[in-house]
C-alpha cells in the first residue's frame, strides 16, 4: 500500500507541479477502523464523531492531548486511527486543530457522515 501510494504522489507532482501526501487506505481496513469508532453518542449526531486515519503507530503527546481536549470531548487513540467525539463541534476544538500534529505521525481525518457514504461507494463498489 505504502508504494502504491508513493506512486501517486509522484505522479500527480508529475502532472500538476505539487507533490500531496498519499494515505492509502485498504477497503478491510477502513471497515475495521470505522467500526471500531467507540463513542455510541456519536451515532445520533455523527458530524460529531471524528475519526484520524494513521499512517503508522502514533507516538503520541498524550498529556498535551488531554490537556487540550475541551470539557465535552473525549479521544481514544488506537493502533490505527485516533478517535474523537466532539458535540460542541469540530470547529471550536483546540483538540482537533493540534491532533495530528501530536500524534506524531501522518494522518488523515473525517467526520463519520464522511465515512459512512465512502463505506456505502465500497459497498456499491463491491456488489
Amino acid at each position: 500500500a505504502a508504494a502504491f501510494a508513493e506512486i501517486v504522489a509522484e505522479e500527480i507532482a508529475h502532472r500538476h507541479g505539487f507533490r500531496p501526501r498519499v494515505l492509502l487506505i485498504l477497503d478491510e481496513d477502513f471497515r475495521e477502523i470505522v467500526a471500531a469508532y467507540p463513542f455510541s453518542e456519536a451515532a445520533a449526531v455523527p458530524k460529531t464523531g471524528h475519526v484520524w486515519f494513521l499512517a503508522g503507530p502514533a507516538v503520541p503527546d498524550t498529556a498535551t492531548l488531554a490537556a487540550l481536549a475541551g470539557p465535552s470531548e473525549r479521544f481514544e487513540i488506537a493502533a490505527r486511527a485516533f478517535y474523537l467525539h466532539a458535540p460542541d463541534g469540530i470547529g471550536r476544538s483546540k483538540l482537533a486543530e493540534r491532533a495530528e500534529r501530536l500524534l506524531g505521525v501522518p494522518a488523515t481525518a473525517r467526520n463519520l457522515n464522511t465515512c459512512r457514504k465512502l463505506l456505502e461507494m465500497l459497498d456499491a463498489s463491491a456488489g
